[in-house]
């Protein structure tokens, strides 16, 4: 019988667990204020599905609340979903946050 080995330190383990806690608040003019705590990470990377399109990337943020600009093609308030994970120096490490959901507002 085999025993997996587990990391000296934990920090592989918990990296590769660890997903961020998002809170997402529209504000006019079709901005996302996103807030998170980057705890030991050093920022995070936000994707976006808007009106039911495909996830895409919207950036790399440092600093909470991320602001966020949806594209705006219509006048009409866009539903904008909102997921990210966390990166430590420039790679995104764990695992993708809880999907939270906002209104844009024109």
């Amino acid at each position: 019988m085999t025993i997996p080995s587990t990391p000296s330190n934990g920090n592989e383990l918990i990296n590769e667990e660890i997903k961020p806690t998002l809170e997402a608040v529209a504000m006019p003019y079709h901005e996302v204020d996103v807030s998170f705590d980057r705890g030991d990470m050093h920022g995070i990377l936000v994707e976006i599905k808007v009106d039911d399109g495909s996830w895409r990337n919207a950036g790399r943020y440092f600093i909470s609340p991320a602001t966020i600009t949806i594209p705006n093609g219509t006048g009409q308030p866009h539903s904008v979903e909102i997921r990210a994970r966390y990166v430590k120096g420039m790679e995104p490490v764990g695992k993708d946050s809880d999907p939270v959901s906002v209104v844009t507002t024109p």
